[in-house]
């Protein structure tokens, strides 16, 4: 695991409330009546937890000083599935994972690319 996913899981760990006795007692009597309660729908479910990540990496990008070592987080379409992912890496992360691709598709584009293989454009003719 990268320290920058690290971090970030420590940021939105320590964010979070501890439960205990004390915490019990204070949180019984901040208790909404029941009237009042209701359930998240996964929409604002999914936006409380974006919110959170936003936060927490925003906390987190102040505290670093080099600026690939920043986190961004993206949207990214799920495979198969018209759902997306919320997903974060550091700056450098992103780039790296960018040229990966590049050169893959750079390689098959090469490799797909003589008519003798099947590749290519057409017809050589």
């Amino acid at each position: 695991m990268n320290r920058a996913v690290t971090l970030l899981t420590t940021v939105l760990l320590v964010s979070m409330p501890l439960s205990g006795p004390a915490q019990e007692q204070s949180a019984e009597a901040e208790k909404p009546a029941p009237e009042e309660q209701r359930k998240l729908s996964g929409a604002e479910r999914k936006a409380l937890e974006d919110e959170a990540y936003a936060a927490a990496a925003a906390e987190y990008n102040e505290q670093v000083e080099d600026e690939l070592d920043r986190v961004e987080c993206k949207n990214e379409r799920v495979t198969g599935s018209r759902q997306k992912q919320r997903v974060c890496k550091t700056v450098r992360e992103w780039d790296e994972e960018k040229a990966a691709t590049q050169r893959m598709l750079r390689k098959r584009g090469r490799a797909s690319s003589s008519p003798s293989e099947g590749g290519g454009l057409g017809d050589p003719r």
